[in-house]
């Protein structure tokens, strides 16, 4: 039975006249500077009453706000408290007809493995007429290559389309003919077509992964129901952002803190719509993704696997328009309420789930709120969390420590590009206690309890 909490309110602190609203216990919040960036970023933005803190609410050397955040600013955004566009979490649902073996586990992520490639390819996946569409938002023309019909989109936000530009040309003109200062030095060019060619496919990340889970309770059996959710199915989770096109946008766009975009100004549009394209491209790396895994499903295992459905796809680094605001989501999911799809079954009754992670291994829940969350602007954290930073963790444990502390029941494939240390399950923060807040104050309902079956990583 789903256990749903009278909601409790938030720990509330005060940051230059702006309330920050703590939906974590103090024992959650990573020893870092987080709460001194939160500080700095109330008194130089105009925050929009209150800015709020979640669960996973921990800082990264490499950006300057924290994650686990959603940050509105009246009139406007700045670049500096998102990361590049459109980095999320979706997941698909698969239906054997028999449980997975281990030699099959073996040859199914062999040819994933042989498809999916880390941070960008030698060659291009796709012809510039295809990259031209994904850009433009033409889902219509490029899904279709894919295998997928328009409909599967009804699983993502925006549909999947942050915005549809007209011409190639007006997309072009976004991005700069000269390189970035600030574009890291392991990007090898600034070519918008011939970087987009490259990042399509690929984990772009050292954090990101493909993760197989494996459903072993149904927490709601009605709501499973509904979604058609039995005991052992299997999910592929799938954490992956926008490659070298977000990097781009991110970098040229970039303001000096204190500063943004102010809506009606000459360079709000073109920096808006530059980030709309980063988002369609988002989009359309996890989309090739999610064919990779069904076509490496058929190469491995072939008829053996009944359904193939995505179950949702939700960006967590995301600028989102907001009743004349610009929500600013850092680490932050949205749960879209059932509101969003009335006459959609079976999504009208429960709203969107989502596959929320734990760390390298660990158990995931699936997650939704049919109401949604109007105080945390329907926001919950995209997983549970860090308790140390990656670089702390390398330092304090082995990459034998890391595998071993995983446990034996979970398959690890690696591409050898990462210090695995850095996953060892003690730099996370504690799935149990984390699912407990949720549900305390009513950021998510469970659905579903899924264990780790295997996993591929950096």
């Amino acid at each position: 039975m789903n256990l749903i909490a009278t909601q409790a309110a938030p720990r509330v602190e005060h940051y230059a006249g702006v309330d920050v609203f703590y939906y974590l216990t103090e024992a959650l919040i990573s020893k870092d500077t987080s709460r001194e960036h939160l500080t700095n970023i109330a008194q130089a933005y105009p925050i929009d009453k209150r800015m709020i803190a979640l669960p996973d609410l921990h800082f990264k050397v490499k950006n300057f706000v924290p994650s686990g955040m959603a940050i509105p600013i009246r009139g406007g955004f700045t670049p500096l408290l998102l990361g590049p566009n459109n980095d999320g979490i979706g997941s698909v649902k698969v239906r054997l007809t028999n449980p997975l073996n281990d030699s099959e586990i073996d040859e199914l992520f062999k040819a994933l493995m042989k498809q999916v490639v880390m941070f960008r390819r030698a060659e291009a996946l796709v012809d510039d007429t295809q990259l031209a569409d994904i850009f433009q938002g033409n889902v219509d023309a490029w899904l279709k290559p894919l295998g997928f019909d328009v409909s599967v989109l009804k699983r993502f936000e925006d549909q999947g389309v942050a915005k549809q530009f007209e011409k190639l040309s007006d997309v072009l003109t976004l991005f700069s003919e000269q390189r970035p200062e600030n574009l890291p030095g392991f990007i090898p060019g600034h070519d918008p077509m011939e970087r987009g060619g490259k990042t399509l496919g690929v984990l772009d990340g050292t954090s990101h992964f493909i993760e197989l889970f494996r459903l072993n309770e149904c927490i709601d059996p009605v709501i499973c129901n509904q979604l058609d959710m039995q005991v052992n199915d299997l999910l592929f989770m799938v954490h992956a952002g926008s490659g070298d096109i977000g990097l781009l946008t991110h970098r040229n766009y970039m303001l000096p803190f204190g500063e943004i975009y102010q809506e009606g100004s000459g360079d709000f549009q073109r920096a808006y719509d530059a980030f709309a394209v980063t988002a369609n491209y988002g989009y359309a790396n996890r989309l090739h993704l999610y064919a990779m895994i069904r076509d490496a499903l058929q190469t491995s295992i072939g008829r053996k696997f009944q359904d193939f459905e995505i179950v949702s796809d939700l960006p967590h680094d995301y600028l989102q328009k907001q009743a004349g605001n610009y929500l600013h989501r850092k680490g932050a999911t949205r749960l879209l309420s059932k509101a969003y799809f009335a006459g959609q079954e079976p999504l009208q009754h429960t709203g969107l789930p989502y596959l929320f992670p734990s760390r390298m291994g660990g158990a995931a829940y699936l997650i939704h709120h049919p109401e949604g969350q109007s105080m945390s602007f329907e926001s919950v954290s995209h997983g549970a969390g860090r308790l140390l930073s990656k670089d702390d963790a390398v330092e304090q444990f082995s990459a034998e420590s890391a595998l071993n502390a995983v446990g034996k029941g979970v398959k690890i494939f690696r591409y050898g590009q990462d210090q695995i240390g850095g996953q060892h399950p003690s730099a996370f923060k504690d799935m149990e206690t984390v699912m407990n807040i949720l549900r305390t104050y009513d950021l998510a309902r469970t659905i579903a309890k899924f264990e780790s079956v295997a996993v591929l990583k950096a």
